[in-house]
């Protein structure tokens, strides 16, 4: 006889409640999810600080559960963030709840690992009252940073979402690897910045003649509209597992935009794939307001942290004097990576004024690489790209320059003021200003027709060729000049920071329009900084074609 069907809107009886609440409270267990979670004598070794360990189960899914002797070891676990195995691999801790089911009704284990970074944003006015209780430049520099800058929990909680995410990516990539990049991981992280995450899909072959590397536009317009595996059938079809690990990178992020809408739908509030020259898969989580970028073609980034954060451990001063630069810029209106400058090539800019300072505070990249050699380190290479350079705290070099935070920002607007935009390039590696045509006579013939000539130039450490500032338009650096010189007297005057990161732009007619897609998020006020957007009015009209009729004179 055919079992009976359940009501709509009946519910299981109140003695299977009972029955799988009190097994519940019998059996307490933790959900561990992450790279290498399948290692299960691994995982209990790692979570046997927190408690005698009963047994580890696998569940698939990159998840593992664990089964303690007592509640006490569960709450001990569950108050850390994420877990270190020795094998190798990470993990985060969560409670086990029961499977959680997607609208498509897979098992979602890591649908509750998945806890959105919520950073505590701050106000512009609160920034601003904090700061000037101060009246030292110095002292207000360092209350910025720590009204700004993202905690040790806030970093922590964006580790283990990209932990989460990262297992629910090995079940498609399982060689692959997840690991947070830019302002999150370099330490200059402020509060509501994106979330760069750069993904190695692993030592698959590519079975494509489409170039990995360097400008990725044309590869991925070419594989765009082209036949990519179902989402439902890798796990059950072979074939479709080795036609997925074939697949060029910008194929595979084109698949993992379709990965993230089958899995995380419920809290995305929009994912795409943008061919850009480093394309990426961008999407926001819903639940904390957080732009996450995917990032699978340029390994340099994560190079470009590193040198950034080891940047940072040579001198207290650099993160201070970093971070008010960079606010500084957006108050102003010129920092967006369309048209005006990005992050990175600020922070580019404030390390080649502290490596040009009598005496110098910061080693240049060339010195770094040079220690690396001594120390015995082997050559290192990102996407075919020298890129080996010292990080160790205790072997980087010391400064014997004693300014303060107030002495080096009035320097730092001179050096922006002073610099021969137009005529000079910028060498990050060697922190020298050269004119452009030796700097072009030094780029061989090939590399030179890839530097994109702009109003700034400025090499890339790593890639040569690479100009950092090729998207900054004329406007923006005739605003910048003159933003430096009034900021260069302000700081004669004895103008604090409040009065510079409070002072009026020049214009209110921004860089480049508003995007008509631009989410809330890339919109709001952030860091006690303020977006300049252009004003319509001030735009010129375009004239209308006058057409003639027939029998009269012509008319618009």
């Amino acid at each position: 006889m055919p079992a009976k069907r359940r009501a709509s809107g009946q519910t299981c009886s109140p003695s299977r409640k009972k029955a799988r609440t009190s097994y519940q409270r019998a059996s307490p267990t933790v959900m561990v999810c992450g790279s290498l979670v399948t290692d299960v004598e691994s995982v209990k070794s790692a979570l046997s600080r927190f408690g005698h360990v009963n047994l580890v189960e696998s569940t698939g899914y990159s998840s593992a559960r664990a089964h303690f002797s007592n509640s006490e070891s569960v709450d001990f676990a569950l108050r850390t963030q994420y877990l270190r195995l020795p094998s190798g691999g990470e993990g985060v801790i969560f409670p086990d709840t029961g499977p959680v089911r997607s609208r498509r009704g897979e098992n979602g284990y890591f649908l509750q690992a998945l806890k959105p970074p919520l950073d505590k944003l701050v106000d512009d006015d609160t920034v601003l009252k904090q700061v000037q209780k101060h009246t030292n430049v110095q002292d207000q520099m360092h209350e910025l940073c720590q009204m700004i800058l993202l905690t040790d929990e806030e970093v922590a909680s964006r580790r283990a979402y990209c932990l989460a995410l990262q297992a629910v990516l090995s079940c498609y990539f399982p060689d692959c690897t997840l690991s947070l990049f830019g302002s999150s991981e370099n330490g200059y992280g402020c509060k509501g910045c994106d979330l760069d995450l750069y993904l190695d899909f692993g030592g698959e072959e590519v079975s494509s003649g489409a170039p990995v590397g360097g400008d990725m536009r044309k590869a991925a317009r070419r594989f765009q509209g082209a036949h990519l595996p179902s989402v439902q059938n890798i796990a059950t079809d072979p074939e479709e597992r080795e036609k997925l690990a074939r697949l060029h990178p910008c194929a595979k992020m084109m698949f993992l935009v379709r990965l993230l809408r089958y899995h995380l739908r419920p809290m995305l509030s929009s994912c795409c794939f943008i061919p850009a020259r480093c394309p990426i898969v961008r999407f926001t989580d819903r639940r904390g307001s957080i732009q996450c970028d995917i990032n699978a073609t340029s390994g340099t980034s994560v190079v470009n942290t590193n040198l950034l954060k080891t940047f940072n451990q040579c001198d207290p001063r650099v993160r201070p004097l970093l971070l008010a630069t960079r606010t500084w810029f957006r108050v102003h209106g010129l920092l967006d990576s369309l048209n005006c400058f990005s992050s990175y090539a600020v922070s580019l800019l404030v390390c080649c004024y502290l490596q040009r300072v009598d005496p110098p505070i910061l080693p240049t990249l060339e010195q770094l690489a040079e220690l690396h050699s001594k120390a015995g380190g082997k050559p290192e290479f990102a996407d075919g790209y020298r890129c080996d350079f010292v990080q160790s705290k205790t072997l980087l070099p010391s400064s014997s320059n004693t300014a303060d935070l107030g002495t080096l920002l009035e320097g730092l607007f001179m050096f922006l003021q002073e610099l021969n935009y137009e005529g000079d390039a910028i060498v990050v590696r060697s922190a020298t200003i050269v004119p452009r045509p030796t700097f072009y006579a030094t780029l061989d013939s090939t590399k030179h027709n890839l530097f994109e000539n702009s109003p700034v130039a400025m090499q890339d450490p790593f890639i040569l060729h690479n100009n950092v500032t090729r998207l900054v338009k004329l406007q923006a650096v005739e605003v910048l000049v003159q933003r430096a010189e009034e900021a260069l007297g302000a700081c004669r005057d004895g103008k604090d920071l409040v009065w510079l990161l409070s002072s009026q732009p020049l214009s209110q007619i921004c860089l480049r329009p508003p995007s008509p897609n631009s989410t809330g998020t890339q919109n709001r006020v952030q860091h006690g900084t303020q977006r300049i957007h252009k004003n319509r009015a001030t735009k010129p009209k375009r004239r209308r074609k006058k057409r003639r009729t027939q029998d009269g004179p012509a008319v618009t």
